[in-house]
């Protein structure tokens, strides 16, 4: 297929030029920003010589500039039909086909690239990225490490060798995110992927002076990132009152838009009046441990009674995970995360696990997962399979993790009648149905198997459900996320195994 080259008005001055001065101006006229006045001239190239292979390289390149993906693949296969020894058009078409999720024609052009260029970096990097989201991680950090063989200050290999590090040995993605800190000190983006990885393993001081250092760079998503992160540290620490200020400071950049820091932003200015501090009175009490989501942040700081007796909740926070993620028998960045942080508390410590709520949510986790499943059979069915799989998974993975330590209890926290089921009613009255169902059926699997394994189980959702199952709204901060003044009646809802 050849792309259709269209009519444009030609300059009579420019018709007359020679090919390669035209595309001299034409990349001129690229590199300057000036677009339209670029794609006329790589057109007037290609009437004149049909088979111009950088002609076409270039216009994939403004395509891409454009947004516009379907016209960015045609010229790159044209310019490598043309010339198919033409190793930097084999390897953009490789990262393009790569990001749209096309892996193995993907992996097809850059390892072609590479055939072309046994020297090329960048196609080792794309086909170790390509790779290393296929989950086939040992050769993707093989091409990472190719690249750095040929170039020891490749960026791009030492940050992806972070992160496919994350999810097997934390100890090294953080080296190799400091590597690539040196080689690139003003990329915020891996200032933010180390702090991250320290805030998440609870080093709290560690990942604050990287954040510091993040957000004296120009501002950016990480940058933002970097800040709503402090303010999270701040808050774990009970400085309230800085947490206040960093969260009015990242408001006044209104281009940053980010779920999580809505939501810290809401717990805090609840919390946090404007020129005063409202800290939790902990009164010497002994910590009660929470690990777990965005919801140990309403936990945090308060006063939990439960057949423990009274304790002040002390949360380690780890964005993201989900019940899921523990159940997978692969081992992954989350797991290891709970690692160390159940390695980090004291023997006989009480412990609190509060994670399940993203893997209810009606356009992600189970219930999305059981739609895409559910071809030619029962959706009800295949539900029901992937909740008890999943909460099995779940509570048998923490078995294991707590069984290497000597906790005195351990307490799950079950998922709370969110606004979710509000937004699929507007969609479809019997998907609600389904949804309520099953969000009833997630917590009663949970009680069950909580209860059997000699363990306490938080009733969240009986606290914060209707008859009908949707939100009664009497501890609901934001929709989906309680109140922290929940926590202090918690105790009514905590139930003990027989």
């Amino acid at each position: 297929m050849r792309l259709s080259i269209g009519s444009m008005m030609i300059d009579p001055d420019s018709s007359a030029l020679p090919v390669g001065e035209l595309l001299r101006q034409a990349v001129a006229h690229h590199h300057a920003g000036r677009l339209w006045d670029a794609e006329r001239l790589y057109r007037l190239i290609l009437q004149r010589e049909p088979r111009h292979s950088e002609s076409y390289f270039y216009l994939a390149l403004l395509w891409q500039e454009k947004g516009r993906p379907l016209e960015e693949e045609v010229c790159y296969r044209q310019a490598v039909e043309i010339r198919p020894d033409f190793a930097e058009a084999f390897n953009n078409l490789g990262f393009l086909l790569s990001e749209q999720g096309r892996w193995e024609e993907a992996e097809v052009c850059s390892r072609r690239a590479l055939e072309i260029r046994p020297d090329y970096v960048d196609s080792c990097v794309c086909l170790g990225n390509n790779l290393h989201r296929q989950g086939r991680n040992g050769e993707a950090e093989l091409y990472f490490r190719r690249a750095l063989a040929i170039d020891s200050n490749c960026f791009a290999a030492c940050i992806n060798l972070g992160h496919l590090q994350k999810s097997i040995h934390l100890e090294l993605a953080e080296l190799w995110y400091r590597q690539a800190m040196v080689i690139h000190p003003d990329s915020s983006e891996v200032y933010y992927h180390l702090g991250s990885l320290l805030l998440l393993q609870g080093r709290l001081d560690d990942a604050e002076s990287i954040y510091l250092q993040a957000i004296s760079l120009a501002f950016d998503h990480f940058v933002g990132h970097a800040y709503r992160d402090l303010a999270i540290i701040a808050w774990l620490r009970d400085d309230w009152g800085r947490a206040r200020g960093i969260v009015d400071c990242l408001t006044r950049y209104n281009h940053y838009k980010d779920d999580l820091f809505f939501w810290v932003k809401d717990l805090v200015v609840h919390q946090v009046v404007p020129g005063g501090v409202k800290k939790p009175d902990s009164r010497g009490l002994e910590k009660l441990f929470i690990i777990g989501d965005s919801h140990v942040l309403s936990v945090h700081g308060n006063d939990l009674q439960g057949p423990w007796g009274l304790m002040t909740a002390n949360a380690y926070y780890v964005r993201g995970v989900r019940m899921w993620d523990l159940a997978m028998s692969e081992s992954n960045e989350r797991k290891l995360y709970f690692m160390s942080l159940l390695s980090r508390l004291p023997p006989d410590s009480v412990v609190m696990f509060v994670v399940g709520e993203i893997d209810c949510r009606p356009h992600g986790g189970m219930f999305k997962t059981a739609q895409k499943r559910a071809v030619g059979r029962s959706f009800l069915a295949c539900l029901a399979e992937i909740i008890a799989c999943t909460v099995e998974g779940y509570l048998e993975w923490l078995s294991m993790a707590v069984a290497m330590h000597h906790f005195k209890n351990i307490v799950v926290h079950g998922i709370n009648a969110t606004n979710y089921t509000i937004l699929v009613r507007k969609e479809d009255e019997e998907k609600a149905t389904d949804y309520l169902e099953f969000l009833q059926s997630v917590n009663r699997q949970l009680e069950q198997k909580v209860l059997e394994r000699g363990w306490y189980f938080l009733d969240a959702y009986a606290a914060t459900r209707t008859e009908e199952g949707v939100n009664n709204r009497r501890w609901d901060l934001d929709g989906v996320h309680l109140k922290p003044e929940f926590y202090h009646q918690a105790h009514a809802w905590i139930k003990s195994p027989p």
